[in-house]
């Protein structure tokens, strides 16, 4: 991971929102996607003609069933599209970057010309807000250097990016949390917090959290392997 990229966005006009189920996007993260949908299709063909930024928010699971364009939640991620292959039959595949938090301000709907929905947005977070990290990160290279998170599968992947300088604790966040965080309702509650320091403390407990878990289930294996068999007698 590089530094942090700075993208220009322009809050005062609408951009293309694509909702799904689920956060799949943090800023500074990269997430590929197959497009298929003929208004996605459409709403990717037009960014690239234009911004080449799209919203990636998540669909309001109490609503997520109704009928129409269902609820999308407040806090959303602005993605700019890094690479994309148009497939012969006019799908796409795309690699979406994160960008930046935002928060939905309004929502227009889709009409007659424009398949998708567009959302009117503002930041979440602010210019210069740059907190000390650095403890954030000691605790994180110290984490990942234990048992037993260092055997989880993106242990190596996470350890190489602690290891570079050349990467924010800040964006180091957003990387850990999409790769090792399975729980939905802690990434939405990272996408939807403004402060850094704050989404490290979530991240930081979690993870401790994610320890725990993982030394019950080795110690309850480990139980199941030295319990003596049973044996029959004549």
């Amino acid at each position: 991971m590089d530094g942090e990229t700075t993208h220009r966005v322009d809050f005062s006009r609408t951009m293309p929102l694509f909702p799904l189920s689920s956060v799949t996007l943090l800023p500074q993260a990269v997430a590929p996607f197959h497009i298929f949908e003929p208004r996605y299709v459409q709403m990717i063909s037009h960014a690239l003609d234009g911004s080449g930024l799209i919203v990636m928010g998540v669909l309001d699971r109490a609503s997520a069933f109704d009928t129409g364009d269902p609820p999308v939640r407040p806090a959303v991620c602005v993605g700019r599209i890094a690479q994309h292959h148009l497939l012969d039959d006019g799908r796409f595949n795309i690699l979406l970057q994160g960008i930046c938090r935002a928060r939905v301000v309004d929502i227009e709907p889709a009409d007659d010309e424009t398949l998708y929905r567009r959302a009117l947005l503002e930041p979440l977070e602010r210019d210069g807000d740059t907190p000390d990290l650095e403890p954030v990160r000691t605790e994180l290279v110290n984490l990942f250097s234990a048992e037993p998170l260092r055997d989880l599968v993106a242990a190596e992947s996470v350890a190489g990016a602690l290891g570079s300088e050349d990467a924010p604790t800040r964006a180091l966040l957003e990387l850990i949390t999409m790769s090792v965080l399975s729980d939905e309702t802690v990434k939405y509650r990272m996408l939807e917090e403004p402060d850094a320091e704050e989404r490290a403390g979530v991240l930081i407990s979690e993870l401790h959290r994610l320890r725990r878990v993982l030394e019950r289930a080795r110690g309850q294996r480990e139980m199941h392997v030295d319990q003596p068999r049973g044996v029959w007698l004549n």
